[in-house]
Formats: structure tokens, C-alpha cells, sequence
């Protein structure tokens, strides 16, 4: 059986470090994922209709790696660690675009890791100049 939750407006779906046993599907309206540092936040992403996210804490038994709040009145559907496999096992498509969704997120992860790399680098070579 799903489940679905209504957000308004600045409404915080989850905390980083919160337990996570849930999966979140994007049904209406745009989310922001984030971190808190020193009484700021570093967002890492914005999340919109169609979009999945969640995962990792369900899949990895782990908690929340960041924080996610309603930028305008959202909707999402809750998938349950008790009916995710069910749920990918009777929506196959479901799966293959989750699996889509980690690919990309990694390659996004990686080029990023290889920009601050020559940025760390540039910098270290200015630091030998000076």
C-alpha cells in the first residue's frame, strides 16, 4: 500500500543523520537536498517530479547522509523498506531507473572529484611559486 506525504513550503521532509527507512518519489512540486555547516546550508542538489531519492539510506542500512526540505507544496510517495522489494520485483522498470539514477549520480561524483583534484593540484603548484 502506498503512502504519500503532503509538504508545504520550507517544511523539512528529513535531518541528516535521521534514520532512513524510507525512499522518497517526487509526485509534485521541487525539494532541495542539503548540508548544514556553521549555520549554513550547502545544497547538493534540487529535486523535481519524476526524481527518486532516499535510496542510499535504504539500501545501505545507514543514516541520512543529508537533509531534504520542500522549496514550494510538495507531494512525494514513501517507499517502505518492508514493500521495497516487492516494489522493485513488481515494477522491474522501477529498478533499471534506480539503478540509472545511482550510475549517474556517481559519474556526476566523479567529475566532481576530478575538478576540486586539478583545482587542489593548480593550487598546491601556486603555493610552490610563491
Amino acid at each position: 500500500m502506498a503512502k504519500f506525504i503532503d509538504l508545504e513550503k520550507g517544511e523539512l521532509l528529513f535531518a541528516e543523520g535521521d534514520p532512513g527507512n524510507n525512499m522518497f518519489v517526487v509526485l509534485e512540486g521541487k525539494l532541495q537536498a542539503f548540508l548544514s555547516q556553521e549555520q549554513s546550508k550547502v545544497v547538493l542538489t534540487t529535486l523535481e517530479k519524476g526524481q527518486f531519492f532516499g535510496e542510499m539510506s535504504l539500501l545501505e542500512n545507514e543514516p541520512r547522509s543529508a537533509s531534504v526540505e520542500a522549496l514550494e507544496p510538495t507531494k512525494v510517495m514513501v517507499i517502505h523498506e518492508n514493500n521495497f522489494q516487492k516494489c522493485i520485483c513488481d515494477n522491474p522498470d522501477l529498478a533499471f531507473k534506480i539503478m540509472k539514477g545511482l550510475s549517474n549520480r556517481l559519474r556526476i561524483s566523479n567529475e566532481q572529484v576530478f575538478t576540486l583534484r586539478k583545482i587542489v593540484k593548480r593550487m598546491e603548484e601556486d603555493n610552490r611559486k610563491a
